[in-house]
C-alpha cells in the first residue's frame, strides 16, 4: 500500500510525497524512495519523528503501528488517514482519544466506492425490515491474516444498526453439521480466503419469492490509495476530531 500510495500521489501536483516510515529493522532505512523505482526522492525513515516536516501521514499498517504512529502524529501536530484493518475497540478507543487533540480518520476500506456500498447497506436494511434474511460473505487473498475483514465486520456493525434495535442478532460464523431451520434474527458471516483476490464484499438479502444482492469487488489495490489521498485533502483542514470516510464523502 505504501507503493501504491506514493505512485497515485504522483500524477497530483496539490500532493508531495516528503518521506516513507518501514517498520525499525527494516534493510530499507536510510534509501531513498527514489532507490525503489517511484519519481520521489524522500527518504525512508524508521520512524515518524525522523521524517521530514509534512502535514498528514497516510498509514496501511498494522493495529498497534497505527496507534504509535497516531501518539507521533499527536506529537508532531499532525494530522493521520489510517486505512489500517483489524483495530479492536480499545484501539479505537485510543484514536478517538487522541483525535481530541489531533483530525483522525480512519476507515477499514478506503474505497470510495465501498464506502458508498456502506450507504446502500444502511438504507436497505432499514427499508426491507426484519423479515428478510441477511448473509454476508467477503474473499480476499491468502495472504490477508485477519478474519472477517475489517470492512465485513464494518458491513455487519451498519446492519446491525439500522435493524430493529429491540431485536438481539444472532451472528453465526460459517456453519457445519446438523443445523437445523434457520432461526429468525441470524446473521450469517463467511469468509474465503484464496489467490489474489484484493477484496470482494457481497451482502445477500432472501426474502419470500425474492432476494437482493448489493456487491463490490475491488481490482486493484490502487482505488484503496486514490480513497487515502482523497481523505488526506480533506482531513488536514479539518479541526481535531475523529473522522471517517463518509465525512469527506458528505
Amino acid at each position: 500500500m505504501g507503493r501504491a500510495v506514493v505512485e497515485a500521489a504522483q500524477p497530483m501536483s496539490s500532493c508531495t510525497i516528503v518521506a516513507g516510515i518501514e517498520r525499525a529493522g527494516s534493510p530499507l532505512i536510510g534509501q531513498s524512495i527514489e532507490s525503489l523505482g517511484l519519481a520521489v526522492n524522500g527518504p525512508i525513515v524508521g520512524s515518524l519523528q525522523d521524517a521530514p516536516d509534512a502535514r498528514v501521514v497516510i498509514d496501511f499498517s498494522t493495529p498497534e503501528s497505527t496507534v504509535s504512529v497516531a501518539k507521533s502524529a499527536r506529537d508532531r501536530g499532525l494530522a493521520l488517514v489510517s486505512g489500517t484493518t483489524g483495530l479492536s475497540q480499545a484501539h479505537l478507543e485510543e484514536l478517538r482519544t487522541l483525535g481530541q487533540t489531533i483530525p483522525i480518520l480512519h476507515s477499514p476500506n478506503m474505497s470510495v466506492g465501498v464506502n458508498v456500498l456502506f450507504g446502500l447497506i444502511n438504507n436497505a436494511t432499514a427499508q426491507l425490515g426484519p423479515e428478510w434474511d441477511v448473509e454476508i460473505t467477503e474473499a480476499h487473498h491468502h495472504h490477508k491474516v485477519d478474519a472477517p475483514s475489517g470492512t465485513a465486520k464494518k458491513i455487519l456493525q451498519i446492519i446491525t444498526e439500522s435493524s430493529d434495535p429491540h431485536q438481539t442478532m444472532d451472528i453465526q460464523y460459517g456453519r457445519e453439521g446438523h443445523t437445523g431451520p434457520r432461526p429468525a434474527k441470524q446473521i450469517g458471516m463467511h469468509v474465503v480466503r484464496g489467490g489474489d483476490v484484493v477484496g470482494d464484499h457481497t451482502v445477500v438479502y432472501y426474502g419470500e419469492g425474492e432476494r437482493l444482492e448489493i456487491t463490490h469487488r475491488a481490482t486493484d489495490r490502487a482505488i484503496f490509495a486514490r480513497g487515502a489521498l482523497r481523505a488526506a485533502h480533506w482531513v488536514v483542514g479539518q479541526p481535531p476530531g475523529f473522522y471517517a470516510l463518509n465525512d469527506v464523502l458528505g
